[in-house]
């Protein structure tokens, strides 16, 4: 399990510095990752290093389908 924190960063309020802080201590606590912000983009660093073709990828927003491009099975959660 991977977490990335890329669109709000640097947080431009308290909430979302709180929800960062949340996610990256959350992923300590279970054992995942955790990729601090400005180490890139979710999608390419994704595609880069993390999924190979195969894979089960479960997204929370739209460009989670990017990784079907490598012939991933892709679900994606949007509220």
């Amino acid at each position: 399990m991977r977490f990335f924190v890329d669109y709000t960063s640097p947080p431009l309020r308290k909430e979302l510095s709180n929800d960062q802080k949340f996610i990256k201590e959350f992923a300590e606590k279970i054992g995942a990752n955790f990729n601090n912000p400005g180490e890139g983009i979710i999608h390419q660093l994704m595609v880069e290093k993390h999924v190979n073709p195969g894979n089960l990828v479960v997204g929370i927003d739209n460009h989670t389908r990017t990784y079907c491009a490598l012939g991933h099975l892709q679900l994606v959660w949007v509220r």
